[in-house]
């Protein structure tokens, strides 16, 4: 059986994967409508993808979230990666994306609510035992 870490690592990797594709996936130049959509909401989307890295990050790599100084350092990660993403934006010829600085700074919002929110969720969930002691990792009812 594996270990409840296993399984949050994995969440964050495969969001990390989700976030990196489709930051770097190339835009044609007539996106069409589904595509023109969603270009349309693009700061919405930026912000719930850097919410859901900065998320599982802090489920996946920080024991206890309520210490400061790690949500700190976790966002400013992301920060950086959603930075470094905007430049290899227009660093990689044939994407057909631009750096903009208003999606950094959705990045960096998402980013900060997300870290800001593990604490509440951890609590919320202890208080009604959906999960477990982080200390323990291992599936509930699991010997």
């Amino acid at each position: 059986m594996p270990e409840l870490r296993h399984l949050r690592v994995f969440a964050f990797v495969a969001v990390c994967a989700t976030v990196t594709y489709t930051s770097l996936m190339p835009i044609p130049d007539d996106p069409g409508p589904i595509m023109s959509k969603a270009l349309g909401k693009d700061y919405l989307i930026h912000s719930v993808a850097y919410f859901a890295v900065s998320f599982t990050a802090m489920l996946a790599f920080v024991k206890r979230p309520g210490i400061f100084k790690a949500r700190l350092i976790l966002w400013a990660l992301c920060v950086f990666a959603g930075g470094m993403f905007e430049i290899l934006q227009v660093a990689i010829p044939g994407i057909n994306r631009s750096c903009m600085f208003s999606d950094f700074v959705a990045n960096s919002a998402g980013a900060a609510i997300g870290v800001l929110l593990t604490p509440p969720a951890f609590l919320v969930a202890r208080q009604t035992k959906t999960v477990v002691d982080p200390e323990s990792e291992k599936f509930p009812g699991v010997v």
